[in-house]
């Protein structure tokens, strides 16, 4: 008789002896992975892969029936002239569907540009019409545009995305950005193996957004980090979400939340309430969970809340 192997789990999880302690959090790309330059030639002169344009539509005049035309404007109309008008083209090709990017977060087809040995990509991407103000929904399509552009053009390793004067390169704006460029990379891999992994955007090394206007460096490094942080916890939300049964249970989840109480640097303060802390507690809220979960059935021995408490930088 040959021996039985003894089968070792790709992740942790439970076993009959004891239930798993702790469950595992995807990490998204390297917060270096997206920059701000506020130099708009690079956008020519540097060897990027990938240019992403973005473009507003002009207003369009309701009592008008003629098909408007293409009017790049500033470094984006710089950048039509040295290409020899392959910007323009494209758009007046799929006005039908594009618009000339009347509805934020659409894109063109990719153009591909042959200098020599190399080839160059090129992506129009709309933000909306000019007569419309930028709101936070518009810079989140942007942000997820362009990852799902670095995602679905292939061995792209760098890329330039060239934002125009009116979408600005406000912290704010910045952050919107960065949180749904990263949000949008998310791939769940931590319960697959061998050809199920999906890596996004695998060979993407670098994203420069190249507003045009003035950009603040510091406050421009502070506001990518802010959408940084944003995308983590976005990640680690769609992880619990996903995490199965067998993995995610009362002292996993406790064992979580003292996790990211430990990575707050100070700003959060994590309280696990035992059994005995659950009956005595006046919280409301906590004995009536309790009360649900003996209600359903669920083992008194297993009852456990978690108190997680956010205090401001000073302490507030």
């Amino acid at each position: 008789m040959s021996e039985s192997k003894e089968f070792i789990a790709p992740f942790t999880t439970w076993t009959y002896d004891k239930p798993c302690e702790e469950m595992s959090w995807t990490e998204p790309k390297s917060p270096s992975l997206l920059s701000v330059s506020s130099d708009a030639s690079v956008v020519a002169d540097d060897d990027f892969d990938l240019v992403i344009v973005g473009i507003f539509a002009p207003a369009k005049d309701d009592e008008s029936k003629e098909e408007l035309k293409p009017a790049l404007a500033g470094a984006a109309a710089d950048l039509d002239t040295s290409l020899g008008g392959a910007l323009s083209a494209v758009m007046e090709e799929n006005y039908k569907a594009f618009k000339h990017g009347a509805s934020a977060g659409s894109v063109t087809p990719t153009i591909r540009i042959f200098d020599g040995s190399k080839s160059k990509k090129y992506i129009l991407l709309g933000l909306g019409t000019e007569d419309k103000d930028v709101e936070a929904a518009t810079l989140f399509k942007v942000g997820s545009a362009v990852a799902s552009a670095c995602n679905d053009e292939k061995k792209i390793k760098s890329c330039a995305v060239l934002m125009p004067s009116k979408l600005g390169s406000a912290p704010s704006t910045l952050t919107d950005i960065s949180s749904s460029f990263y949000s949008q990379l998310y791939a769940d891999n931590r319960y697959r193996t061998g050809d199920k992994v999906t890596v996004t955007a695998e060979d993407l090394t670098s994203v420069v957004l190249v507003p045009e206007g003035d950009v603040a460096d510091e406050e421009a490094t502070s506001a990518l980090a802010a959408g940084y942080s944003i995308s983590k916890g976005i990640y680690l939300t769609k992880d619990i979400v996903n995490a199965p049964h067998n993995v995610l249970n009362s002292i996993s989840m406790a064992n979580t939340a003292r996790k990211i109480a430990a990575e707050s640097g100070g700003l959060i303060e994590c309280t696990i309430l035992g059994k005995a802390e659950c009956y005595v507690c006046s919280s409301s809220w906590v004995q009536y969970l309790q009360r649900y979960l003996l209600n359903k059935g669920y083992c008194e021995c297993t009852t456990q809340c978690i108190e997680l408490h956010q205090f401001g930088k000073h302490g507030t």
